[in-house]
Formats: C-alpha cells, structure tokens, sequence
C-alpha cells in the first residue's frame, strides 16, 4: 500500500487497508520514502498478481514512471484512490459508502445495460426537461467497469467503480438536446449550477449552449474550441451505476464522480478507448474529454 497522510480521507483509507491484518503487506508513505526505495519494492518484492494500492490525495510522481503503468508492466494488478484532497470533508462518508459497490449484486444491472446498448440501432436519452439526444445506427462495442477484471491483461483501475461506457458508431449520428446539471469548473471540481442548463448537438458538435450557462463551461468551451480545431464534439455515452452516488450525494472528484447512478457524456475529441481517427481527425487535436452530467 503506498500512501500519503495529506488528507484526513487518505489517513482513513489507510488504517482501512491496515486492518485487513495480512501479515505479508507492505505499508509505505510515498512522502517519506524516495524514489529508488519504492521503485526496488516494486521491482523486488512484488511479483506476478500481487497488489499494489495508492491512496493519493493527489497524483504520485515517480520521475518519468507512471506508476500504473510500471505496475501493468510487472503483472501488478492495482487499487486506485486518486484525487483524495479534492473531496470536501462532508463528501468523505459519501466517498467511502461507494466503495461498498458489489460487483456480484449490481453486476447483473451492468450486463443488461450492456447487452440493451450493444444491440441498439436507437436510443433516445431523454432529460428532465423533455429534451431528447438521439443516437442512430448503432453503439461500438461497450465496456464495463465493475471491479471485475476477468480475462483482462492488465487488472486494477481507479475507485470507485461502477458504469458501463460506449459512444455511437457513427459520431454524426448523434442529435437533439440534453439537459445538463454538473459540469466540472476550470479548477476540475464538479460545479452543480442552481438550475441545469440545455445544450444543442448536431452531428456530435456542441452547437449551442443555454445563455444562462455557467461561466466556467463557457471558458471550458471556448478552451476547447482553441484546441481541437475550431470544434466541440460529445463522444462518451456513460452510465453510471454506482448506487451511493447520485444528485443527493455527490463528489468533487469528476473522476470517481462519473460512476454516479446516472448518464453522462464527454465534451472533446479524446477517448482512449475508442480511436476513431477517421472521424475526429489528426491526433493533436484530440486533447480533451470532460463530463457533463446528463
């Protein structure tokens, strides 16, 4: 377990991992320790299937190592808590109930998500306000993310978990409008308005947003556009079915946020799952994906 003690949630975390009482692990402070020394762990302490948890309250840093990576790259399998000191002390409770995700139980939700956006030809995504964003012609193939990484080469992923993902096969096939009630601000915590707001998509593109829309989205747009091109695209079709993240209980951290029991999309070219070069061109203009809860 490599850890920090930046924040009281990463403290919790770890006397959490401490009282599992497995007399073969190893408890080390990323702040206290320098790199050689946690680097030789890895290397010479760890083998094949081990496990290896980070409990960050902000990234680590290993020179040019992206831990994970070097983790993967050792058949590591890794827990992921990252981004801890973003959350606000009255979220940490909320934090630490969607870690109680069970794979077992709502992994049967997961599986008929998936096989409902697997053989679609249309689905309609209709908002609380009546707007509709329509998909045509089919979904690529989607992916679960439950904590269940069977069959898979590299195993771990950040927590908390819980949400299926896909996007349309065809980008221009993407129409209508969504109602839109968080975003993440220019500081990369999530911003829930005092009202949602509307958005108009034609052909993936992000042609209009609400005039009473936040000023920090529009900043992000405006951001956006400099940087892919002259363009806004939605790509990510994400479900969330984390059932202790909702609109009552939410988190600063977009990154375990996007498991909320709800449907989110991504502003920008840039997803690592799913190329599609032909269809949102060259790669220096694929730089962003931010969320926007549906």
């Amino acid at each position: 377990v490599l850890y920090d003690d930046q924040t009281v949630l990463s403290k919790t975390i770890t006397e959490a991992y401490k009282n599992i009482n497995n007399p073969k692990s190893i408890f080390l402070d990323f702040h206290s320790s320098n790199q050689q020394e946690i680097l030789n762990i890895i290397n010479n302490q760890l083998t094949d299937n081990d496990v290896c948890v980070l409990v960050q309250s902000n990234p680590f840093r290993l020179s040019e190592y992206r831990i994970r990576l070097l983790l993967f790259d050792r058949n590591i399998k890794s827990i992921d808590h990252v981004f801890l000191e973003s959350m606000s002390t009255d979220q940490y409770h909320t934090y630490i109930n969607s870690l109680l995700y069970n794979p077992k139980v709502e992994g049967q939700q997961a599986q008929l998500i998936k096989q409902r956006i697997d053989t679609a030809n249309l689905i309609e995504v209709i908002s609380k306000d009546g707007s509709v964003l329509t998909y045509e012609g089919g979904m690529e193939e989607s992916k679960i993310n439950n904590g269940d990484y069977t069959g898979m080469k590299n195993v771990g992923g950040t927590f908390p978990v819980g949400e299926v993902f896909s996007e349309a096969k065809i980008l221009d096939n993407v129409n209508g409008e969504m109602s839109v009630w968080a975003y993440p601000k220019l500081d990369k915590l999530l911003d829930v308005p005092p009202a949602p707001f509307r958005c108009k998509i034609e052909k993936s593109r992000l042609l209009h947003v609400a005039d009473d829309s936040p000023k920090d989205l529009l900043s992000i747009c405006d951001m956006i556009k400099e940087g892919e091109g002259g363009e806004i695209m939605i790509r990510e079709f994400g479900c969330g079915i984390n059932p202790f993240l909702d609109r009552s209980n939410v988190l600063n951290c977009v990154t375990a946020f996007e498991r909320q029991n709800g449907f989110h999309v991504s502003l920008g070219k840039k997803h690592t799952v799913y190329n599609k070069r032909e269809q949102v061109g060259r790669s220096k203009h694929t730089r962003f994906h931010i969320d926007l809860f549906v």
